[in-house]
């Protein structure tokens, strides 16, 4: 990035407070927008700003449609923007805008749509719940949404068929079926106003047949959108006082049908009131398991932290042992080598110093066994004690011989 975080806001926030933007202000404005969704610090300042942090944020709608328009294009597929890091965007664009006045709201469900995302179709549901009241009719509401009219219809029909997929209510889903009708012919209508005519010409001939049928014509649309029904017009006939009994009779009888239609009413709206006290029960005691599942995964985490680190330790220590037990057999083949050489020579040594011994002591005997040493000598004219010392001295001869001496 050329420019810090806080100058490409300060550009931002320029261009967006001007009244008289050019189509160069536009292009700066993308490219300023592109930037910032294309670093990490530029991504979570869009989050912040979304959430609210910084104050009052003007153009923030101008800003998400631009926001939409970059991730939209291909350039932004090729970007330096990891996956997580591009639906953490899209999620809180979906999240921080409204469904009613928003477009950049519906074209980000549609792109989370067209890439794939498993609950667009889900999160499509509850924007059209928050748009629609239960049991309102979508054809009357969704063609008159300020955000659907700056939508291109084929977006319109992709995000109703993932709803009307996502949607497990039988009901909810053939009211999305009416409309996806109406948005797949949106292109060969006139748009709102030829789906507003319809509704009225409808509303007119259930009128019509109403009154045929000897209902009123303001009764039967009300009865269609599920209200209570309006008291019965009554026919007074000329002769008031005549028909005075019977008028007094058909009055008492639609107190009477008021009151018991109170009291249902009454009893439907106690019913509501103890299945939403119970909802709201059930939905804390699930808060409250969540909260224990979060803590102790918390905790989980912790220990699997600790865990790491000291089997880490572990590993260190354990090549450090390893690493000395290595060098400890080194140092005893070493050893091992040296108490070699060392008996070696002290071998050697012993060796020389017996042939020395040896050599030494034949010399010294040698002239005293001069005698015995010529084995071709005769004995004759010796006497016997000459012939006794000289096989004395033989013997000597051969057990010094025995021993090795001489030593050659």
């Amino acid at each position: 990035m050329t420019k810090t975080v806080d100058e490409y806001w300060q550009l931002i926030e320029d261009i967006l407070r001007r009244k008289d933007r050019t189509r160069s202000h536009g292009e700066q404005l993308r490219e300023s927008v592109a930037d910032l969704l294309a670093t990490p610090q530029g991504r979570d300042s869009i989050r912040d700003r979304l959430n609210g942090e910084g104050g009052k944020f003007e153009g923030r709608q101008r800003f998400v449609d631009e926001i939409v328009r970059v991730l939209e294009s291909p350039k932004a597929a090729d970007a330096d923007m990891s996956p997580g890091d591009r639906l953490a965007i899209q999620e809180t664009v979906v999240t921080r805008t409204r469904p009613k006045v928003d477009s950049a709201h519906w074209n980000m469900l549609w792109l989370l749509r067209h890439e794939g995302n498993i609950n667009a179709g889900k999160i499509v549901l509850e924007s059209l719940t928050k748009v629609a009241k239960k049991g309102d009719d979508l054809l009357r509401s969704l063609p008159n949404l300020p955000a659907w009219k700056q939508i291109a219809p084929d977006r319109i029909v992709t995000l109703l068929e993932a709803a009307q997929q996502a949607s497990r209510d039988v009901e909810l889903t053939n009211r999305i079926e009416r409309v996806l009708s109406w948005a797949r012919n949106l292109g060969s209508t006139k748009g709102n106003r030829d789906v507003d005519h319809a509704n009225d010409t409808s509303l007119a001939e259930r009128a019509a047949s109403g009154s045929s049928s000897g209902t009123s014509a303001v009764e039967q649309p009300e009865r269609a959108a599920g209200q209570a029904p309006q008291p019965r017009s009554l026919r007074v006939p000329r002769n008031l006082a005549q028909t005075l009994p019977s008028l007094l009779k058909a009055i008492e009888n639609l107190f009477k049908e008021q009151e018991a239609r109170h009291t249902e009413l009454q009893q439907a709206r106690n019913n509501s009131t103890e299945e939403l006290e119970r909802l709201h029960a059930d939905l804390q005691a699930q808060e409250g398991l969540t909260r224990k599942y979060m803590t102790r995964v918390d905790q989980l985490e912790l220990d699997l932290k600790e865990h790491a680190r000291e089997l880490a330790e572990v590993c260190n220590k354990m090549r450090q042992v390893e690493h000395q037990l290595a060098e400890a057999q080194q140092e005893a083949e070493s050893a091992r080598h040296r108490a070699d050489d060392y008996i070696h020579e002290a071998t050697l040594a012993r060796d020389n110093a017996v042939r020395s011994f040896q050599a030494s002591l034949w010399d010294r005997l040698r002239s005293c066994l001069v005698e015995v040493l010529d084995e071709s000598a005769q004995n004759d004219g010796l006497s016997a004690e000459q012939q006794f010392f000289r096989h004395r001295l033989q013997e000597i001869r051969d057990a010094l011989s025995d021993l090795g001496v001489p030593p050659y």
